[in-house]
Formats: C-alpha cells, structure tokens, sequence
C-alpha cells in the first residue's frame, strides 16, 4: 500500500511526499476527490495500520490530498455504479443499522482484518451496483435500499453452518 499526499507542501510537511493529483486521482477533481478520501478514512475498503490512518486523516483534515491507490481504484467502482462519496457514506451509515447476522450477505461477514490494523469492510461493485440507482430513481431511502440489496443477495452467499 502506498500513500502520498498532493495539494503542494505546507511548513509543516517539508518531509512529506506530494504528487499532483492528476496523475494518480484521473478522472476525479480535486475536490471531489478530497471529498472521496474523507469518506474512506471513516469507512476504509482495506485494512490499514491505525499511524496511517492517523496520517491520512490529518493530511484529509489539512486539505491535502491523501494518494492511496486502493482508494482510488475503489472510487472509481464506486463512481462507475452512480455512487458519490454522499451516497457511499450513506450506504455504510445504513450498513451499521442492520446487524451481520440478519444477512448472510451483509459485507461485515466478510470484513477485512490483518495484523494491527484497523478492521476493513471492502466496497464490492457487484453487489451494490444498483443502490445508488434505487435511492435516486425509485425513491427508497439509503436503508430500504439496503435491506433490498442484502435481501436479493441472499441466494448467492452459502447458510451459514
């Protein structure tokens, strides 16, 4: 995992690696993509050591431009189903309200742990490619939608034994 931080150097971050944007966040402005990197360090889709978290929720804080390239790669997917970082952080919001155990397929029971690090709940396209439409176009509500998603899904992920 690599991370680097854009926006240009600060007093503060003479040491600190800084890249343009544009390179590593295509496609998304900068702006957007800042707002994308908040969403992640509240809501990371890999499992990162808690100093690095730290890191690049003080740079997000800053204003900086936090690069992580899995960040990147997972708000493209999300960007490619309709998402927005408003819409993903509701859909994880929504995710706390609904215990693991009621759904096989809820993404908790696949969390992400490693080590020391923080526990993570990766963003899987496949399933959630058509919340952002159904909150949009059909008007149900973040945890509607939700259960709807967990619910088709069911089928797919194995009793539990």
């Amino acid at each position: 995992m690599s991370a680097d931080f854009s926006s240009g150097p600060s007093p503060d971050d003479e040491d600190m690696p800084v890249e343009s944007p544009q390179n590593r966040w295509p496609g998304i402005p900068d702006d957007e993509a800042l707002e994308w990197c908040r969403v992640f360090n509240r809501h990371p889709p890999s499992p990162y050591r808690p100093w690095l978290m730290g890191q690049l929720q003080q740079a997000t804080n800053r204003g900086q431009l936090p690069v992580v390239d899995e960040w990147v790669t997972t708000a493209d997917a999300a960007r490619s189903d309709g998402f927005t970082p408003t819409l993903y952080q509701e859909l994880f919001d929504s995710l706390k309200s609904i215990k693991r155990w009621a759904y096989r397929s809820h993404p908790k029971n696949r969390m992400i742990t490693a080590g020391n690090c923080n526990p993570a709940v990766p963003f899987e396209s496949v399933l959630w490619e058509d919340w952002p439409r159904l909150v949009r176009d059909e008007g149900c509500s973040p945890h509607e939608a939700t259960e709807i998603i967990l619910l088709l899904a069911e089928p797919k992920f194995p009793p539990r034994r």
